[in-house]
Formats: structure tokens, C-alpha cells, sequence
């Protein structure tokens, strides 16, 4: 009955809760940031957690990458290029270690 309810609910804003939490870093969290030839990106962090996304916008593996704005690291980065500035976008981070 009623206790089902609750029970669901309960696991569905912790699973949202996670899902959220996932694809946030925390600059100072990061410790290297590497850019891979086959187009994906990967954060080592501080506490040896290692997160990879895939790059989603062609031509962005070279050159140096800066984070936009605020301490949190969402889904893209920039690049300095010849032309200036280039925003990436990056998928959903997924934990390898």
C-alpha cells in the first residue's frame, strides 16, 4: 500500500540525486585533465577517482583547455585556438576507477 509509494519515491530522487552528482567536478578536485587522440576526456582527480566523457564537438583536442566560470565542471571546456576561443562539449562522465 502506502509504504510502496513512499518507498519508490524515495529511491527515485536518490537515484536523481546521483545522477546530478555525477556529472559535476569540482576544479579543485581535479588533478590533470588529459585529451585523448580518440577523442575522449579524462579527469584524474585528487581522491584517484579517474572520469571519462567522449568529446562531442569535432577538432577539439588540441590546444589548452580552460573551464568556464564557476568551481563546478559541467559538460563543456574551452580551447585556445589560432581564431581564439572555442567552446567543447563533452558527454556524461562515467567513473573507470
Amino acid at each position: 500500500g502506502k509504504y510502496m509509494i513512499k518507498y519508490t519515491l524515495l529511491s527515485a530522487l536518490f537515484l536523481v540525486g546521483l545522477a546530478n552528482a555525477d556529472e559535476t567536478i569540482n576544479k579543485t578536485d581535479i588533478n590533470k585533465v588529459y585529451i585523448m587522440k580518440d577523442e575522449t576526456l579524462i579527469f584524474e582527480l585528487k581522491n584517484d577517482l579517474i572520469y571519462k566523457g567522449d568529446i562531442l564537438t569535432p577538432d577539439c583536442i588540441r590546444g589548452r583547455i580552460y573551464f568556464d566560470g564557476g568551481e563546478k565542471i559541467y559538460n563543456s571546456y574551452k580551447i585556445e585556438t589560432t581564431k581564439g576561443f572555442k567552446t567543447c562539449r563533452f558527454s556524461q562522465l562515467d567513473r573507470l576507477a
